[in-house]
């Protein structure tokens, strides 16, 4: 990390929910997602143990990224719980009927996982944020939605 210059791509979105950042915090959400650092490495950079870094990356609302992967924030959260929300909608279905949807969904196209009932709600919320498999069939079930939209 080069002194206090910081990339203001991860901060801006902590900034617009009104969240106010020591330089602390600055620097470790700066390290962890603009820079890609781990938390060890976080750690061991200021000082902190991994654990404590984690701890306050999760209180900004830094959600834990996958490797390779940036960090997701606040907004981003939002942004999705929004999308399933609207997609969900679109479709006219209840959480449960959607849930099994997806599963069945992801089931034709070889996925291989289970959308829980929760998991949609978490979605929704905006306390987790679809990846991986889970991001493939929400794009489907999006097609879909806009397929029933056209007819």
């Amino acid at each position: 990390m080069q002194g206090t210059e910081l990339s203001w791509t991860a901060l801006e979105a902590l900034e617009k929910a009104g969240i106010q950042l020591n330089d602390l915090e600055r620097t470790l959400v700066e390290g962890y997602r603009d820079q890609g650092m781990t938390y060890r490495e976080l750690g061991e950079f200021t000082g902190l143990s991994h654990e404590t870094v984690r701890t306050v990356l999760n209180r900004l609302g830094v959600v834990p990224r996958s490797p390779g992967q940036p960090a997701t924030t606040t907004e981003d959260r939002e942004t999705s719980g929004k999308r399933v929300r609207e997609i969900r909608a679109r479709m006219g279905l209840s959480i449960d009927k959607f849930a099994r949807f997806l599963t069945d969904l992801a089931e034709g196209h070889r996925l291989g996982i289970e959308v829980a009932y929760a998991t949609i709600g978490y979605w929704e919320r905006g306390e987790r944020v679809p990846s991986g498999s889970y991001a493939k069939v929400l794009e489907l079930a999006e097609d879909v939605a806009a397929d029933m939209g056209r007819k």
